[in-house]
């Protein structure tokens, strides 16, 4: 048996321990937690044929997996010197407008394409996870449309874990500029994680929930991976949601096309929304969708097939919206 995601539950466990160990955890999930996240560490892949797509993907994407996994590492002894250093025992400090922008200005410098602000509810936090601090700067990379667009191939697995090593430095680098100008700080790294990342990001106002379980950007659709830093400054941003217009658009766009749902090889989208527990919703099965997603490191044909995953596409149809509106009161 092939069972990539032990390493991952191993740092992780020891990020967990050190966030409840500090006495100041506000924004924590424990067995209590209706959210769950996929047991990757228990996701172990048969040998034969799902063990040697695992083994293709591996050679393919190796070592943006080792990079991947070297940056969870580096946010857990990250958090360890956190601990450490007593910031989390401190009141919240204010920082004044302009660092915001600073502050977006080197998530930018660091290739992120979307910065949000969000509070983190607890019912976001995964099950028998924690999180050190209640605020979340969401960051939001891209990913490369001519790989994706070759998914399930090998090329688009590489994508997606060029991505998770790419986005997991950048978290770990604002996380340490945060921390060099005072500021407590915890990253969360986009490969695995404490927090539904997704759900997360819609409450940052960066696009809506998707059909296949992924935000929707105005700009990139779902092709695009998502992570976090979790703080706690006193003047900390408020979320900048959509305009409701846009918002209504992407998600009577997601409502009347159905194409993942088509597409996915393991039946893991549902047509209706499933109750899950604490009042949460979801189309996903993610026992269905899991394992085929960790032979393949990532899947990505729900993102794929999405037509808002297309470059160009979003910002088309807010211009065509503009252009109708912009006739109607011609016309009005």
């Amino acid at each position: 048996m092939l069972n990539p995601g032990w390493i991952l539950r191993r740092f992780e466990s020891r990020a967990v321990a050190l966030a409840r160990s500090a006495g100041r955890v506000p924004v924590s999930s424990c067995a209590e937690s209706p959210v769950r996240r996929a047991p990757f560490d228990r996701l172990a892949c048969p040998v034969g044929f799902p063990g040697r797509m695992l083994v293709l993907n591996l050679i393919h994407a190796g070592r943006w997996l080792v990079g991947a996994v070297a940056g969870v590492r580096a946010a857990a002894r990250a958090l360890e010197a956190e601990v450490a250093s007593g910031r989390p025992q401190r009141a919240p400090q204010r920082a004044g407008e302009p660092f915001w922008a600073e502050l977006e200005d080197c998530a930018r410098s660091l290739g992120i394409n979307a910065v949000g602000y969000a509070r983190v509810p607890p019912e976001l936090v995964f099950r028998d996870m924690a999180v050190l601090y209640p605020q979340a700067v969401v960051l939001l990379m891209e990913m490369g449309f001519e790989a994706i667009d070759r998914a399930p191939a090998p090329a688009a697995g590489r994508e997606v874990m060029r991505t998770y090593a790419a986005l997991g430095e950048a978290a770990n680098a604002l996380c340490a500029w945060l921390n060099r100008r005072g500021f407590p700080a915890q990253a969360g790294h986009p490969l695995g994680g404490a927090v539904l990342y997704p759900a997360l990001a819609y409450r940052a106002g960066l696009g809506v929930q998707g059909r296949n379980g992924l935000l929707l950007h105005p700009c990139y659709g779902p092709r695009h991976r998502l992570a976090a830093v979790f703080t706690d400054i006193a003047d900390f941003p408020p979320p900048r949601p959509l305009p409701g217009s846009e918002a209504a658009r992407l998600e009577a766009l997601c409502d009347s096309c159905w194409a993942c749902v088509a597409a996915c090889p393991t039946g893991a989208l549902a047509k209706d929304p499933v109750p899950r527990p604490g009042g949460l919703r979801s189309y996903l099965d993610p026992a269905r969708c899991f394992p085929f997603f960790m032979t393949h490191l990532g899947c990505s044909l729900c993102i794929k097939v999405c037509p808002l995953s297309r470059p160009g596409y979003g910002l088309a149809l807010r211009e065509r919206e503009a252009g109708r509106k912009e006739a109607a009161a011609a016309q009005g």
